[in-house]
């Protein structure tokens, strides 16, 4: 069997519009989207693998102000790099039960960086996107009734996003 699956791995939109405030008018805004093709391939009625690959692209916006003053302003280009998944899966047809494990690699990028505060340059930041785990759970209750659910871990302590003058 084939897939599809396109979503956004990591993103942020964050506003601090509140007067009186330490970082009043401080925006942030990343945005990405990953696209996965992959395969899954049945080893018996009851086990399977899973795996492909991913493209993933991220950039944004940032404006960080303290005290009324802009401190740090920016806009990351975006870039994309490819990472791939890969997992098992245990399937009980007769009572709709389905449990799969996934792997989605780290994904690194190089963001082309324009600050225009608090002096104007030109820089990259570069940014890992986490790796992460999904544990997905399906099964029946009733007839035409399912449960389900899933578990994400990322590991969100690699995510570093630390331009230069800025850290």
């Amino acid at each position: 069997a084939l897939g599809l699956i396109v979503d956004q791995p990591i993103g942020a939109d964050v506003g601090y519009p509140m007067a009186n405030y330490p970082l009043t008018l401080t925006t942030a805004a990343i945005n990405s989207t990953a696209v996965t093709g992959f395969a899954r391939w049945k080893l018996s009625e009851a086990f399977s693998l899973h795996g492909g690959l991913r493209q993933v692209e991220a950039g944004g916006n940032v404006a960080i102000w303290e005290g009324g003053n802009p401190a740090y302003v920016a806009s990351l280009a975006p870039d994309s790099d490819l990472g791939w998944m890969a997992g098992v899966a245990y399937e009980m047809p007769e009572i709709a039960l389905r449990v799969a494990l996934t792997y989605f690699s780290p994904t690194t990028h190089v963001l082309p960086t324009t600050v225009s505060a608090p002096f104007p340059y030109s820089d990259v930041t570069t940014v890992e996107v986490a790796e992460a785990v999904n544990l997905d759970f399906q099964t029946g209750i009733a007839t035409d009734t399912l449960v389900f659910g899933q578990i994400r871990w990322v590991d969100w302590k690699a995510t570093d996003i630390s331009p230069a003058f800025y850290p």
